[in-house]
């Protein structure tokens, strides 16, 4: 599959398409020819068979999405149960992650280090210099097609156990072969359009995302002994037109040396306060509470001025020499686990007396000391009840747990498209399983033209379908902080709206407005 026309504007125009909230224009339930059509077309668009293209959308139904992205980017999206599997630019198809783990072989896959990956989620492409070239990786370079579509996952671990991701990124290639060979190894080889973590992931449950293990890894099993270390030694290369913008000053190089050192010192400090009932600890947690509070005195630590720009990457870098164990309990969490006593560097590490931490910030629940990781997002959820916890059952949900109005839609839709449970006179009427009658309200049901004394049978409307399922449940709010701060969901207690106090405090000495809950 590749984008012949006009590609160089068009690299510019797609990257990234689901890095910020996109509009959905419209929503249609496809019918079984235009299910046929498209699945006819994925086969031959990535030339696999059509029964083999045809197994993902076995039994379940299919909604065309059509969406119009903050860069306004026309784009189709193809939803199969809730999940998107297929979106459409420029009349040309992408795979998404979800379904290219039933079809992994459809697309060239580029191998680059785990330790890139967090560039890639905040929208770098995926340079020349973090991909594997060499080994097994080689005959991915024979036949480069620039504008082609390919996939990009990670490779993990040391040289006898090395592990290798499912694919987290979907892109066009941005270099021919005649591009390769001149490159001298430098510049943008994959721009990026879609990975595991952006908006359009977002359309389907976390429980529907976490059936697909997407951050789950499996042995790799062509010899790379020769190629480890996995841990690259990646220059800080960007887009030029990105370095145009934010050229550096000598006394800016020589900052951002000062303050990788001092990165370093906060974060051995950091370690030497932490003990065992610290642990798990997420990542930005021990960052904000355990680093930064771990200044010298009049030093200022900010991550964006040193060589990692990432406390992702840098914790990853870490873990690689020794000093921490790792794991990522869900895309954007990373989780402290245990720090390594036995590594020589913490037992020559001596706090600096005047190493002490800076400041006492009044207790909020939006922040991690000092740290501000921005605002929560409030919701109204209704909590599920035993009545209808088997409806829900399948989708991961139960009694206790917390759903959104929309997520109970969209199961509801998905349940009933998939069983074929609409009645092929009137779509808002509903015909009923034997599920939905345990589930739905006896006095909301008429008879089904179909029923019989023998095989009796019954009818609901969609909407009072949805007035079942939600009748009884207890409506709360709930805020959801940023992934990046550690900090849990939190539901009101009532079902009144929750009191907000403003509070205006200074974070890394800019003014900001914090919410006392």
């Amino acid at each position: 599959t590749e984008i012949s026309r006009d590609q160089d504007g068009l690299f510019i125009a797609l990257r990234m398409l689901f890095d910020k909230p996109f509009k959905t224009r419209s929503t249609v339930l496809l019918r079984d020819s235009k299910k046929r059509k498209l699945i006819e077309t994925i086969a031959s668009t990535f030339k696999i068979d059509p029964s083999k293209a045809g197994e993902p959308f076995h039994g379940k139904s299919v909604h065309e999405l059509k969406l119009n992205t903050n860069s306004r980017s026309d784009v189709l999206c193809y939803l199969v149960d809730g999940i998107p599997f297929i979106f459409e630019v420029e009349s040309t198809l992408f795979p998404t992650v979800f379904f290219l783990t039933f079809l992994p072989n459809i697309l060239k896959t580029f191998y680059t280090s785990e330790s890139v990956l967090e560039r890639i989620y905040h929208g770098a492409g995926l340079m020349l210099p973090g991909v594997f070239k060499d080994g097994p990786f080689a005959e991915n370079f024979t036949d480069l097609c620039k504008g082609s579509v390919c996939a990009v996952a990670s490779l993990s671990g040391s040289s006898d156990s090395v592990q290798t991701s499912k694919a987290v990124a979907v892109g066009l290639l941005a270099m021919s072969s005649a591009d390769f060979q001149s490159s001298g190894g430098k510049g943008v080889f994959v721009t990026v359009l879609h990975t595991a973590r952006d908006r359009l992931t977002e359309l389907c449950s976390p429980h529907q995302r976490a059936q697909f293990a997407l951050t789950e890894t499996t042995p790799f099993l062509d010899k790379v002994s020769g190629l480890l270390p996995l841990q690259l030694n990646l220059p800080t290369e960007i887009d030029k037109d990105e370095a145009d913008d934010f050229p550096l000053s000598d006394s800016e190089t020589t900052a951002g040396n000062d303050q990788t050192e001092l990165l370093m010192n906060c974060f051995l400090h950091g370690l030497s306060m932490l003990s065992a009932g610290d642990f798990p600890l997420p990542a930005n947690v021990f960052y904000a509470k355990h680093m930064k509070n771990s200044n010298p005195s009049g030093a200022q630590l900010d991550i964006k001025k040193t060589a990692y720009k990432k406390v992702g990457v840098f914790l990853e870098k870490m873990a690689a020499e020794g000093y921490i164990t790792l794991e990522v309990e869900k895309p954007g969490i990373i989780i402290l686990t245990s720090v390594c006593q036995n590594n020589p560097r913490l037992d020559e590490f001596t706090a600096q007396p005047e190493t002490v931490a800076t400041c006492s910030p009044k207790k909020s629940n939006f922040c991690v000391e000092e740290y501000y990781f921005g605002p929560p997002v409030m919701e109204e959820v209704r909590i599920i009840t035993s009545a209808v916890a088997p409806f829900f059952a399948a989708a991961g949900f139960g009694k206790g747990d917390a759903i959104t109005q929309a997520e109970i839609h969209q199961l509801v839709s998905a349940y009933v498209d998939s069983r074929r449970l609409r009645n092929s006179d009137n779509k808002s009427t509903i015909k009923l399983d034997k599920l939905l009658m345990n589930v739905c309200d006896p006095n909301l049901l008429t008879e089904a033209p179909t029923s019989t004394l023998a095989q009796p049978s019954f009818q609901i409307t969609y909407q009072n379908l949805i007035t079942s399922l939600t009748r009884g449940l207890k409506v709360v709010y709930r805020l959801t902080f940023p992934s990046e701060s550690g900090l849990q969901s939190r539901l009101t207690t009532g079902n009144k709206r929750p009191k907000l106090s403003l509070l205006e405090t200074k974070v890394n000495g800019k003014d900001v407005v914090s919410f006392l809950f």
